[in-house]
């Protein structure tokens, strides 16, 4: 609805989100230094909405956020300050996008040990990405050897394991 002053926002958050690609894989120093760079987009902004607020309607869409802005702009900057503190939670978001998209299927568990079952399945799985770890291997692997008495293991020691076999192989 108000395409003109969302431009703004957005035109500001590219900027900084330029500035924070900078600092990827830099130490926590030179992050800083470019996190410095990043503050005048978000004075800017907060300079913008304090003097727009008054001429849109709160329950609009764009007094909204602006409310929101103002209201979390400490926490919103807290990130300039700490270098492991990052720009946003969308990997975090990421990860919680699969429970969350197939939450109805999970309705069916019917029993409190179905759901505690889809759930430990669920974060072995997300264990398993978050390790680059294809699932489908990590379980027919896991079971076969659950089968002949082997001990469980986590994906990361799965990786490990397959990465000490994959060495193995290569050197003799």
């Amino acid at each position: 609805a108000f395409p003109e002053e969302a431009q703004f926002f957005v035109d500001q958050y590219k900027q900084t989100y330029k500035l924070e690609a900078d600092a990827k894989e830099k130490p926590p120093d030179e992050v800083l230094e470019l996190r410095k760079k990043i503050m005048p987009y978000f004075r800017t902004m907060k300079a913008q909405c304090r003097q727009w607020i008054e001429c849109y309607p709160l329950k609009s869409s764009i007094g909204k956020a602006m409310n929101y802005f103002l209201r979390n702009y400490v926490g919103l900057i807290r990130f300039t300050k700490n270098a492991a503190i990052p720009i946003d939670n969308n990997p975090q978001e990421r990860l919680l996008r699969n429970p969350v998209v197939g939450r109805k299927t999970w309705y069916g568990t019917h029993s409190k040990l179905g759901s505690k079952t889809a759930a430990i399945l669920f974060s072995l799985v997300e264990s398993c990405k978050l390790n680059g770890i294809n699932p489908r291997l990590y379980f027919k692997k896991l079971v076969c050897d659950l089968h002949v008495g082997a001990e469980p293991y986590t994906p990361a020691q799965f990786k490990v394991q397959e990465s000490e076999r994959a060495r193995s192989v290569t050197t003799v």
